[in-house]
């Protein structure tokens, strides 16, 4: 099958009691082609696109700030915007990036280059995350859903609890040296501290996040078991 973009992307904002839209949407979205789950705090929408990350303003309906990303490789997409003490988090597939979330500034960043091969330089990685599926949670429990969520994965919502207050990571699957090496950079430090060294050039690849445990299937009869926290 083809792959199909369902664009245009952005942010509306709406009066929840009338349903009036009180932004403009072409304005607030100009050069915006992909665009992370939303993250709302202090009265302040943070998200990523593929080139910049944003702060808007609920109050005046205005960006706080709108940071560049600077050059980026094709495949490194945004994921997810995660706050992290006094930090907020932008994690891509290949970069991880920390920012201070009163100004945008960039306080840290970590980008590795992904592997080169067809499979990977075609479709991003997303790695499957206690995180990742948290946000789905949240995004099925503010639309009514919550019973088909919690009856696929009953014990999401107490995993991704957990998962918070032990402190998250992005997974990125890097270049590596000879072989494709997934990295695991901490949200809290900024630090690349947790690695895996795959045997197989494509490797097809599941991350429990909160154990700290990657799964690999190496082979038709092997399952490689990787304890990230080591």
């Amino acid at each position: 099958g083809k792959m199909k973009d369902f664009g245009p992307y952005g942010v509306t904002v709406l009066d929840k009691a009338s349903g009036k839209v009180l932004t403009d949407f072409k304005k607030l979205n100009k050069k915006v082609n992909l665009v992370t789950p939303l993250h709302i705090q202090d009265n302040t929408v943070y998200y990523g696109t593929r080139n910049s990350f944003r702060a808007l303003d609920l109050a005046t309906l205005d960006f706080k700030f709108t940071t560049d990303l600077g050059k980026l490789e094709k495949q490194d997409s945004p994921k997810s915007v995660v706050s992290q003490d006094d930090i907020i988090c932008l994690t891509m597939t290949q970069s991880t990036k920390g920012f201070n979330p009163a100004t945008g500034e960039e306080n840290w960043s970590q980008t590795f280059e992904a592997p080169g091969h067809g499979r990977f330089a075609k479709f991003a990685m997303v790695a499957v995350s206690a995180m990742a599926a948290g946000a789905a949670q949240g995004r099925a429990n503010s639309t009514g859903r919550r019973q088909s969520y919690s009856s696929l994965m009953p014990m999401l919502s107490q995993r991704f609890t957990a998962a918070q207050a032990s402190g998250s990571y992005n997974y990125v699957l890097s270049k590596g040296d000879k072989k494709p090496t997934l990295v695991g950079v901490s949200l809290k430090t900024g630090e690349a501290d947790r690695e895996a060294v795959l045997d197989n050039k494509s490797p097809d690849y599941i991350i429990d996040e909160l154990g700290g445990v990657l799964y690999n299937i190496k082979d038709k009869k092997t399952i490689q078991k990787f304890d990230l926290k080591k």
